[in-house]
């Protein structure tokens, strides 16, 4: 999209680092849907892009060349959901060359949350 949210460039990190852009419901919230597209060009063991909710795995995304959508079922009350972009996650140094396709970016547009009813 125009005003995709990016992933910082973290290449070249001899330790695990990452980047998270968190959204957190509130205890009102009536349960919903929350959806979002994707492009994530990322490759193990370099990077990974993880969506958690509340801690927890909901989905991953690796080797995603053009704009996906996502859609993960959010319950009622106050969660926190974590778009998270990892790089050098198993702390490797020196990394092994990764394959040109790969951008090492994850790009998030659309962020969309329909609640119960509406």
């Amino acid at each position: 999209g125009t005003y995709s949210i990016r992933s910082p460039d973290l290449e070249g990190s001899p330790t695990a680092v990452y980047s998270n852009a968190t959204i957190v419901t509130c205890e009102s919230f009536p349960g919903g849907v929350l959806s979002a597209q994707v492009l994530a060009s990322v490759l193990p063991p370099s990077d990974l892009f993880i969506i958690y909710i509340d801690g927890d795995s909901a989905a991953q995304l690796v080797d995603v060349q053009e704009f996906t959508e996502v859609t993960l079922g959010i319950p009622p009350g106050v969660h926190v959901i974590d778009f998270s972009y990892r790089y050098n996650f198993f702390n490797t140094d020196p990394l092994p060359p990764a394959p040109p396709e790969r951008l090492g970016a994850v790009w998030l547009d659309n962020v969309v949350i329909t609640t119960i009813g509406s």
